[in-house]
């Protein structure tokens, strides 16, 4: 972990000690391991700019993109801040960095609890990510001959969705993720893409990723809401989403293998999409 050791370098260089004279080891600012894993899972993504997380060590604000990247900032890095604003972005900073981990911390928690089904721990992640990126709907959905499946749901009231409803692909924001087997992040689908608009739930805010089985788009793993966000989402955001889509096409890959191997004929079959 390259970016570890970068990070306490180059704080040690502002703070003028060496990188073993800090009193204080990098692990009481933030969970290494979590963050280790998350940043391979994220991996280069070609810019090298995408953000993975953001924390505070020894007072310096500490980021840590999807490259492992490392840049480490104080408040004399810029004159014109003001002390409040400075003190101001810098508790935003600490506070967006807590809830980020709080997140990271709780999924990792429930994806970790093996002896619980897969489906247990997938309507457990699904809860953790809608709460932390504050919208109505999360789902599963599997995609078979046009027919659009939810497979698991969590939702809000607001939201009248249930596990089990199927509708026609082309009724849902999903399809241009199904189409191109490519993310779609948008805090305002009416300006970004209106013409996914037209669907059968009022999608106004999305997140979704492409979730593949033995290499094939087996549907999405999506978060959206009815209303437009006011802020786009970050890019941390899409990361963990990200993560965590890969997970579940891992566990549905390995739940295809065991049916498998003890030849289920009930099976669903896995179409392309």
């Amino acid at each position: 972990m390259n970016f570890l050791q970068q990070t306490v370098r180059e704080v040690a260089a502002r703070e003028e000690v060496g990188p073993l004279d800090l009193d204080t080891p990098l692990e009481a600012a933030v969970d290494t391991d979590l963050l280790g894993a998350f940043v391979e899972a994220s991996g280069d993504r070609g810019d090298g700019s995408r953000p993975v997380m953001e924390f505070e060590y020894y007072g310096y604000a500490v980021r840590v993109a999807a490259d492992g990247d490392v840049t480490v900032a104080d408040d004399s890095d810029d004159d014109d801040q003001s002390a409040g604003a400075r003190a101001q972005a810098k508790a935003a900073l600490s506070a967006q960095s807590e809830r980020r981990a709080d997140a990271l911390q709780r999924a990792t928690d429930v994806v970790a609890a093996r002896e619980r089904p897969f489906e247990d721990r997938l309507d457990g992640v699904l809860e953790v990510v809608r709460k932390h990126l504050d919208v109505s709907a999360a789902t599963l959905s599997y995609v078979d001959r046009g027919a659009y499946t939810f497979e698991a749901v969590d939702a809000t009231e607001r939201i009248d969705l249930q596990a089990g409803t199927v509708i026609p692909l082309e009724a849902t924001t999903c399809k241009r993720v199904v189409e191109t087997e490519q993310a779609l992040v948008t805090r305002n689908l009416a300006a970004d893409a209106p013409e996914l608009t037209d669907s059968t739930f009022d999608v106004r805010s999305y997140l979704g990723m492409p979730v593949f089985v033995d290499g094939d788009c087996y549907g999405t793993f999506c978060f959206f809401d009815d209303e437009t966000r006011e802020e786009a989402f970050a890019d941390w955001d899409r990361s963990l989403v990200e993560l965590l889509s890969e997970w579940v096409g891992s566990e549905l890959e390995q739940r295809h293998r065991d049916r498998a191997l003890h030849a289920s004929t009930s099976e669903r079959p896995y179409s392309r999409c």
